[in-house]
């Protein structure tokens, strides 16, 4: 187990990465570190050995922190915590991003928070996966845009990253009320036949908010029997003759909180809408999965696969392919502070993926996403050959990236 970033990078060195990787301090990590998987608000000196972990992560070559305020122990947080451990982000000229409190909503509110964060610090910020969920919200991402855009010319580093699909993906345990839950799953499992009405309506409405139980798909159930994955709650609901609350709850107790769901609740045009402030950039908000491990992941979000070609090939007749590449390469590589990366460049890394503009495409699709793009050629990181005309090679050229 690594404690530090320094045991992380030393557990990587030596050929044991594919791709380049760097890394984001976990917040919530941070804080189970001090104070474990308490709901109280920190004191100071639990605030100080915080702000002095992360400060040691950041000299060790962490390249940001990451909140996630609707997750546990994240949605803990307060204000005056994050604002203190924003002034480490600040000091080191780090990034810090946010998974918002609440993307449906109360999104408007939670973005003003963030922007909040960005204004009293003068750390740089980012909206992690941007979206507008819930059908009554769509059409939100205009005015959204326009409050980023507001705080950026008022001289608040502010930007945001987005995947180009209309589903989201992430655990069934956000679905559930986020005070009935205290870390501990196996309490939770046992509490659950004594569930109130009120807590089972609330599990009712975050249903309705995630597009309902006819747009939620189990992608992995964590299960032997694989049945459950590639359904829909409407339709395992109706095989165990369970309510759709009962069934989320069914399938978390004998995943053991594990199972993943996707979530059909955006709206494309609005997608597209944040694909023209010049603040974003694109980011799969996914995992590295290997092809041949089909069985243990269930049927995962495409965009684990064909995040970069889909928003190419979505945008490439209506902006300029230089702009295309900028939003994927060299604009993110800038907010993090990755040097000698990000643009094809005398005395740069070799970092390069060569692809036919025309042929360009995603392949992964939501009933089956273990699915290659295709239209890319060669791709090569620090200057070895990775991929070549469909042939992927062995070779381990990645490295840890630090700034």
């Amino acid at each position: 187990k690594t404690k530090s970033f320094l045991d992380l990078k030393k557990f990587f060195e030596n050929g044991k990465l594919v791709t380049n990787q760097g890394f984001l301090v976990g917040a919530g990590c941070v804080r189970i570190a001090i104070m474990g998987f308490k709901s109280s608000e920190v004191n100071e000196n639990e605030i100080e050995k915080m702000k002095i972990l992360l400060e040691k992560q950041f000299k060790e070559g962490a390249i940001g922190i990451s909140f996630g305020l609707i997750y546990q122990p994240g949605n803990f947080m307060s204000q005056r915590e994050i604002l203190e451990l924003l002034k480490v982000v600040k000091k080191y000229d780090k990034i810090a991003s946010f998974h918002m409190r609440d993307e449906v909503n109360e999104i408007e509110r939670s973005i003003e928070e963030v922007i909040y964060y960005g204004r009293e610090t003068q750390a740089k910020v980012n909206i992690s996966h941007l979206k507008v969920m819930n059908k009554k919200n769509w059409k939100k991402s205009k005015k959204i845009i326009s409050m980023l855009e507001e705080a950026s010319k008022s001289g608040i580093s502010i930007s945001f990253d987005q995947y180009p699909y209309e589903a989201t993906c992430t655990n069934l345990f956000v679905l559930m009320p986020q005070n009935i839950f205290d870390g501990d799953i196996e309490t939770f499992i046992k509490e659950i036949p004594n569930f109130s009405d009120e807590v089972m309506s609330l599990i009712s409405g975050n249903i309705k908010k995630r597009g309902g139980s006819e747009n939620i798909v189990v992608s992995n159930s964590y299960l032997k029997d694989t049945y459950f994955n590639g359904k829909t709650i409407s339709e395992i609901s109706k095989y165990l003759n369970l309510s759709e609350e009962k069934t989320v709850l069914y399938i978390l107790e004998k995943s053991k909180g594990k199972a993943q769901g996707i979530y059909f609740s955006m709206d494309l045009e609005d997608v597209k809408e944040f694909f023209k402030s010049d603040l974003g950039v694109i980011a799969s908000d996914g995992n590295s999965l290997p092809m041949e491990d089909k069985f243990e992941l269930g049927n995962p979000h495409p965009r684990n696969f064909g995040t970069f070609p889909k928003y190419i090939w979505m945008i490439k007749d209506e902006v300029p392919i230089e702009n295309i590449i900028n939003r994927i390469t060299k604009r993110p590589a800038k907010l993090f502070r990755l040097e000698g990366r990000g643009e094809i460049k005398n005395g740069n890394f070799a970092d390069i993926t060569i692809f036919d503009l025309d042929k360009i495409k995603d392949s992964s699709t939501f009933q089956n996403s273990f699915q290659c793009p295709v239209g890319i050629e060669y791709v090569v990181i620090n200057g070895k050959i990775i991929l070549e005309e469909g042939t992927v090679f062995t070779t381990k050229a990645g490295a840890i990236l630090v700034n």
